[in-house]
């Protein structure tokens, strides 16, 4: 219980919950129409996604000592820190990135679902480019390298499923396939409201 009152985590849940209770009053009033089921979730994975994986859990997991000792666990990288050259550095570049770029991008992408806000579509595609860019950055070299991190054997235990099947084997393609379809739509959109534009025009 006492992580549950880390002013980090805190700060996460408020953010997440402000923004659920800012938008549903917006809707509410009907000052912005209501979103489709499908927009709902992905404007849910969006703010989720920003506030607990991006800035949380990647960006601030020093912070909080559980999640820095199971980060830890997971992947060495984690343990040497920012100054050693043997991924370290690339690490820390990519969770730095995710708490002052990629997590408030998916905040403002969840609010901007929810307010109809025209640059909505261009918003979500740099937010999508940077998830599977900084997924890239962060897994491609381990890959390359022969997962020297965060591989523990063919033995099939707790840790060895929850710290590379899942956090690494899963959890990476799902942050390069989710971010690609998403990506892929709000091009679709707005490759759509370009043409519509220059119909327009002439």
């Amino acid at each position: 219980m006492e992580y549950a009152f880390n002013p980090v985590v805190v700060a996460s849940v408020a953010v997440t919950v402000l923004s659920i209770a800012y938008c549903e009053r917006r809707t509410g009033s009907q000052r912005v129409a209501s979103l489709t089921v499908e927009e709902s979730r992905v404007a849910t994975w969006y703010l989720f996604n920003g506030t607990f994986i991006k800035c949380l859990m990647d960006g601030l997991h020093a912070a909080v000592p559980l999640l820095n000792w199971t980060y830890s666990n997971a992947d060495k990288r984690f343990q040497r820190g920012c100054h050693d050259e043997r991924g370290g550095a690339a690490v820390c570049a990519v969770t730095l990135t995710e708490l002052f770029l990629m997590g408030p991008l998916c905040v403002m992408t969840f609010h901007a679902y929810h307010g109809r806000w025209r640059c909505k579509d261009m918003l979500e595609l740099v937010v999508c480019v940077l998830q599977v860019f900084g997924t890239v950055c962060f897994a491609g070299p381990e890959l390359l390298l022969g997962l020297p991190n965060v591989w523990r054997g063919w033995a099939i235990g707790i840790e060895e499923v929850a710290y590379f099947w899942f956090a690494f084997a899963v959890c990476m393609p799902l942050w390069i396939v989710v971010p690609m379809y998403l990506g892929k739509k709000a091009w679709s959109r707005c490759d759509q409201a370009l043409m519509k534009a220059e119909k327009k025009s002439v």
